[in-house]
């Protein structure tokens, strides 16, 4: 009988902990299509002297949806990043930033600190943005919101097309994540990441 009781202690301290543990983590929903809105957006890139085009990228919605779960683990507030039914940048937004620390562990390459990536030396850099936006938006209008904001990314002044005897061409690789809290399925946010990638080559 001592025995049969001490399992049951054992059994129901382990369920206990179990429960605890499942709402730590928050939902997160892989999305596609957020590219297309911000491409509808890029109108303005021909007047900044800057053709990109924005491509999912498979590997990194892998690699943005892992980033995120990461700092949520750590802070446990990555939902509310954006605010409250709200839009904010990664400039406003410490979790965005966090998450641009993370990808930067699992993506190769140089990367730039800035938005000015200069045309110096053959070689490829790479740049990462990432926005949080309320999750009440939809998925349109939240790539139709950070497609906005890249405008002022994607310029000639930052992104320059030419150095001595150098040439640079761009490309851009997008992903976004939903995060739902399990708490409270009404706070949410999107996590929209873009990696520039620079590619500088000799002209003679």
């Amino acid at each position: 009988l001592a025995g049969i009781m001490a399992v049951s202690m054992l059994a129901g301290c382990k369920d206990g902990s179990s429960s605890s543990e499942s709402t730590t983590p928050p939902e997160t929903t892989v999305t596609a299509g957020i590219a297309d809105p911000m491409n509808e957006v890029r109108s303005i890139y021909v007047k900044n002297g800057v053709e990109i085009v924005y491509k999912e990228s498979d590997s990194l919605t892998g690699q943005l949806q892992t980033a995120v779960e990461a700092v949520y683990k750590k802070s446990g507030d990555i939902e509310t990043a954006a605010g409250t039914n709200s839009y904010a940048g990664a400039t406003d937004a410490a979790k965005a930033n966090d998450v641009i620390k993370e990808l930067k562990k699992v993506i190769p390459g140089t990367f730039v600190a800035a938005n000015t990536m200069s045309v110096a030396a053959e070689g490829t850099n790479k740049l990462i943005k990432v926005y949080t936006v309320g999750g009440n938006y939809g998925a349109s209008d939240a790539g139709n919101l950070v497609g906005n904001v890249l405008n002022s990314v994607a310029t000639s002044t930052n992104m320059p097309l030419t150095g001595t005897n150098l040439k640079a061409t761009y490309s851009a690789d997008v992903a976004a994540v939903k995060v739902t809290s399990r708490d409270d399925a009404n706070v949410s946010a999107w996590v929209v990441a873009v990696v520039y990638t620079q590619s500088i080559t000799k002209t003679t």
